[in-house]
């Protein structure tokens, strides 16, 4: 921790968790099996101890647009609409479409830091370059290749040289923002969402342009034979099985790994070693591939059932 915050990186308890159990497996096995189901939070809790004995003390929330019980009553609508037009759909056939920023250095805004001493961090952590995450998932616990959108112009170098040099098995795009446009769309649309899709089946999408333009509803439509959905505006976080279930499990683990990489570079004493930005990119993307090919497909089914729950309409 001393070493990290006087080099002005971001020291988090995510950092001590993974330390402790990449230094002493053995040791935390025991200690997680002595405590039961309350282990997790006891283990937290000693972590925070060991730092505010050694002098480290903790030095950011999003508000819903929509009130709780008014979210609730439009998830209730939600799933009685879908699940009245489309009941007779396997669950292989129900989709869930949504984007992601993937920070190439995964801190946050708070760190680890001795009482009384400045709480800065270098910029390099603070002002992290991202890049964009198109994930699909299916109801039957399927995870389907990635779009990811990578900062830089069309034809430019990044575009040219680089994109070809990344992973197998996914598919890249470039956008001046590295955010997601109706032209990234398209591209997404002929890449991902048509090897996914085999046979008739519905899109669920939030109402970002791209997604339900009348370019796209006619795509799916007419080239997928399927149904794109919009789910109600500002209702994602509790009508989006990706927002419900996946996303934040997602970063949890993308942190970890990043952790873990964070690690093992101070074990090899390459830590001040300033990666290119090049770099960073590739080693992003290959932490978002392990990590998706990791994930549970027990938890995106379950996203489904909670973000859709089955009822209907009388």
């Amino acid at each position: 921790m001393k070493d990290l915050r006087r080099d002005s990186k971001s020291v988090q308890t995510l950092h001590l968790a993974a330390y402790v159990e990449a230094e002493y497996p053995t040791w935390l096995d025991e200690y997680l099996d002595g405590k039961g189901d309350s282990g997790y939070d006891s283990f937290l809790h000693l972590l925070w101890d060991f730092a505010h004995r050694h002098g480290f003390g903790r030095r950011v929330a999003c508000p819903s647009m929509l009130k709780q019980k008014v979210l609730e009553q439009t998830q209730l609508e939600c799933a009685a609409d879908f699940w009245n037009e489309f009941d007779n759909y396997e669950p292989r056939t129900i989709f869930n479409v949504d984007e992601t920023g993937i920070y190439f250095d995964m801190t946050n805004s708070r760190t680890w830091a001795r009482k009384g001493e400045s709480s800065k961090t270098d910029k390099s952590q603070k002002h992290s370059d991202r890049m964009t995450a198109v994930l699909t998932i299916a109801a039957d616990g399927s995870k389907h290749p990635i779009l990811f959108i990578v900062k830089g112009q069309q034809d430019g170098r990044i575009e040219q040289d680089e994109l070809a040099t990344y992973p197998p098995g996914h598919s890249y795009a470039v956008q001046k923002n590295a955010w997601m446009d109706t032209r990234v769309w398209e591209t997404y649309q002929r890449k991902i969402l048509q090897n996914a899709v085999q046979e008739p089946s519905v899109v669920l999408v939030d109402n970002l342009d791209s997604h339900v333009s009348d370019k796209s509803v006619k795509f799916v439509e007419e080239k997928l034979l399927s149904t794109l959905v919009p789910l109600p505006k500002n209702s994602t976080s509790v009508c989006q099985p990706l927002d419900v279930g996946v996303m934040g499990p997602f970063k949890s683990m993308l942190r970890r790994e990043w952790v873990l990489e964070e690690i093992h570079r101070i074990r090899q004493g390459t830590n001040s070693v300033v990666l290119t930005a090049r770099e960073k990119r590739l080693a992003s993307i290959k932490r978002v591939i392990r990590v998706w090919e990791a994930f549970d497909a027990e938890v995106v089914m379950k996203s489904f059932r909670k973000a859709i729950p089955k009822v209907y309409k009388l």
